[in-house]
């Protein structure tokens, strides 16, 4: 009788362990701060909050032949509520607090501070190998002038969203979609690329590029570069700057954010 009294302590510690290291297991992956989407889920169950602070400089001297107009854009507070619906499927929404500023030869001509336009949306795991080492998913995202202060038409943003991990440091990553903005942009189709290596199990380093063209505007590209900290498994930061490829690009770009699995 005591032998399978022990026993039973023993097997329901066992069994305690193990679901907890499953518990455990569950480890935080953002699609902050790069431009590019990470093609990982939030696991069934969980949400994730990415969360983060942005600013955007622009010299426009090549757009308007002046070198004294200077446009400042930060984001205040641009937010991501995650929610893993199933295995391999996600939801999503997303918006952002915005503070422009125009200045003429130092002269501050105009400013203001918006609610950009309401995001909603799902991404579904569509390939992951046994490996591990491919992961492909797809996003889709509809919103419009819903709990926002833009005027704007309906909106659709659509990404395949690819992650190769070269080695157990190494990942290489890349997105292809566009955007549609009723009455302001036809199309837009957009185009990244990113690098991403652990330092260690905390620390990780990324650079990326990426590509705007068409939509009626201009071709728009950037080059950023930046890190990743895992505070805990459920808990990570990032910093991350980045400037221009294109002359119509931003001249500057500086941001931090954080994530939070729960």
């Amino acid at each position: 009788m005591k032998h399978a009294i022990v026993i039973s302590i023993i097997l329901s510690f066992l069994g305690f362990w193990v679901n907890a290291q499953e518990v455990d297991s569950v480890k935080i992956d953002t699609d902050r701060p790069t431009r590019s989407y990470s093609p990982k889920t939030v696991p069934k169950g969980r949400f994730l909050l990415e969360t983060g602070f942005e600013v955007n400089q622009d010299n426009h001297t090549s757009r308007v032949n002046r070198d004294d107009l200077q446009t400042t854009s930060t984001t205040y507070n641009i937010s991501v509520l995650r929610y893993g619906i199933t295995k391999g499927i996600e939801l999503r929404f997303s918006q952002a607090l915005v503070n422009f500023q125009d200045e003429d030869t130092g002269t501050i001509i105009e400013t203001g501070a918006e609610l950009t336009p309401t995001l909603i949306g799902a991404k579904a795991k569509l390939i992951e190998s046994k490996r591990g080492n491919t992961t492909v998913s797809f996003l889709a995202q509809v919103g419009g002038s819903f709990l926002s202060d833009v005027e704007t038409g309906a909106i659709l943003e659509t990404m395949l969203v690819v992650r190769h991990s070269l080695t157990d440091r190494l990942d290489f990553g890349y997105n292809l979609g566009g955007l549609y903005v009723e009455n302001v942009i036809d199309y837009q189709t957009f185009v990244s690329g990113y690098l991403s290596y652990a330092v260690s199990n905390k620390v990780s380093v990324f650079t990326e590029s990426y590509y705007n063209s068409g939509g009626g505007g201009p071709d728009i590209s950037q080059i950023l570069g930046g890190f990743q900290f895992k505070l805990n498994p459920k808990i990570q930061i990032d910093v991350f700057g980045g400037t221009k490829i294109d002359p119509l690009a931003s001249d500057v770009l500086f941001g931090f954010g954080a994530g939070f699995l729960f």
